[in-house]
């Protein structure tokens, strides 16, 4: 089995998965017949017919992620200053996650969209001046808001 096909095959069951009150295993076991002509996930032999599975979940609208909240513009200068950080290798995690984990620590807010104005405006600055001095600032340089 071809690791694009081991991929295709864990994206199927992790949407089986999170769509399982949704969808019953009769219903379930329908789609695969339809689409890829198996009764079961476990006999797809072809990423062609894994994908046609997913496409199917998909055009029915099942294991779709809720559309991404746009960034705001503060919030999407703190990811571009989060980007030059990684493009100079001050940054281990240039993702989404490692910039959540950063402003977690900073902060104690979760998410970017949790931050009040003076929490984005004090992470921009102190993102500001560590792009500027190439180090990490502590935390008692960004006090909690």
């Amino acid at each position: 089995m071809t690791p694009v096909l081991q991929s295709r095959l864990r994206q199927l069951r992790a949407i089986r998965h999170k769509v399982g009150e949704q969808l019953d295993d009769d219903a379930y076991r329908d789609i695969l017949q339809r689409c890829a002509g198996v009764a079961s996930s476990t006999q797809i032999r072809s990423v062609a017919k894994a994908e046609a599975v997913i496409d199917e979940f998909r055009r029915l609208g099942l294991g779709t992620p809720p559309p991404r909240k746009s960034l705001s513009p503060q919030q999407k200068k703190i990811w571009s200053l989060w980007q030059q950080l990684a493009d100079k290798g001050q940054v281990r995690d240039r993702r989404m996650a490692g910039l959540l984990a950063w402003v977690k620590r900073q902060t104690g807010v979760d998410a970017l969209s949790f931050m009040t104005w003076p929490q984005e405006h004090q992470v921009t600055e102190s993102l500001k001046r560590w792009l500027a001095r190439g180090v990490e600032p502590t935390a008692a340089e960004v006090p909690h808001a």
